[in-house]
């Protein structure tokens, strides 16, 4: 989403809890990279701005969806899956802006920073890399773990969304059948 610079963004004061980020684009537009709602909230209300932090123009396509990344999985409304999808996203966003160098400390410490930056605390992604170790048949600590190790766990981190889904969906669709059958006087064994 593309908004002009004058009137729609307004720089916050120090320690302003924001909904929005925007990053300059063009001479007198900001993309925003997150809080699209927000802003269209605002201009659908016609109000003349929205307080938004501005971030550097420098900044590239990834770290952009990565800050996105950050604001998406700070919701409380996400579920268990979906915290670990999001993990894995930022994992792999981690991974490869480590490999552009631009995050320092990425490589021996990359679970410590995944921690960091996706807010899930170090203790759980530990857990959910043991759990994956153990499925995997892995002996290995965080440290030791190479690049294709990472992108499995982050695939792995992937897969747990997806089953949660199937598992919900699955459920969701014997209430139904049950619902249904229960209306004409049979089970569903009966079916």
């Amino acid at each position: 989403m593309m908004v002009p610079r004058v009137g729609t963004i307004v720089v916050p004061r120090v320690g302003t809890h924001l909904g929005v980020q925007a990053i300059p684009d063009a001479e007198d537009c900001y993309r925003v990279v997150y809080g699209a709602h927000r802003v269209a909230a605002v201009e659908f209300l016609q109000q003349p701005s929205i307080v938004a932090y501005v971030l550097p123009a420098a900044w590239t396509e990834d770290e952009c969806l990565l800050a996105e990344l950050q604001e998406n999985s700070a919701r409380n409304d996400l579920t268990g899956a979906q915290r670990k999808a999001y993990a894995g996203e930022i994992g792999r966003l981690l991974a490869k802006l480590t490999e552009d160098g631009l995050v320092a400390n990425g490589k021996n410490n990359w679970l410590e920073e995944m921690a960091k930056t996706s807010g899930t605390p170090y203790r759980t992604l530990y857990n959910w890399w043991n759990t994956f170790c153990a499925e995997q048949g892995l002996t290995l600590a965080p440290r030791q773990a190479l690049d294709i190790h990472k992108q499995r766990f982050f695939d792995w981190l992937d897969a747990q969304q997806r089953q949660a889904e199937e598992e919900k969906a699955r459920k969701e669709l014997e209430a139904a059948l049950r619902r249904q059958h229960g209306r004409h006087g049979r089970g569903i064994e009966a079916a």
